[in-house]
């Protein structure tokens, strides 16, 4: 997905795919250890030096679970329509055919949107660093 390698953000995203993630592995420590209600805080009260952190965490947070999100999706219609060799990403696809299993077993387990945005994460996060 090279369009999303450029400084400028595509449709509907606030920021394109790299800055998103850079931006938020930058503050991943951030985002780890303040707590919820000290985000929200921060929308009423300014908090010098606190406050752009916290808005800029939320932003590339947002911006690259959208991201994922619509990776997430166009993995699913490639696996649907057997386009699967035309992916690279084999852990994405390993995940998503994961998820989209249906053998109709008791112990069947799927993995939920949260779980495929984490693992897609981590996995994305690996590529990044190695």
């Amino acid at each position: 997905m090279k369009e999303n390698s450029k400084a400028e953000p595509p449709p509907g995203h606030k920021l394109a795919f790299k800055p998103a993630i850079t931006t938020a592995l930058r503050l991943l420590l951030p985002k780890a250890l303040i707590p919820t209600w000290v985000y929200r805080l921060s929308d009423y009260i300014h908090l010098p030096y606190i406050t752009p952190i916290l808005n800029k965490t939320t932003i590339s947070f947002e911006a690259l679970r959208g991201h994922m999100l619509e990776v997430i999706s166009l993995a699913r219609a490639w696996i649907a329509d057997g386009k699967t060799t035309a992916m690279d990403a084999g852990l994405l696809r390993n995940l998503v055919e994961a998820n989209m299993s249906h053998d109709g077993g008791l112990d069947t387990r799927y993995l939920s949107d949260d779980e495929l945005l984490s693992d897609t994460f981590v996995g994305s996060t690996v590529l990044l660093i190695t």
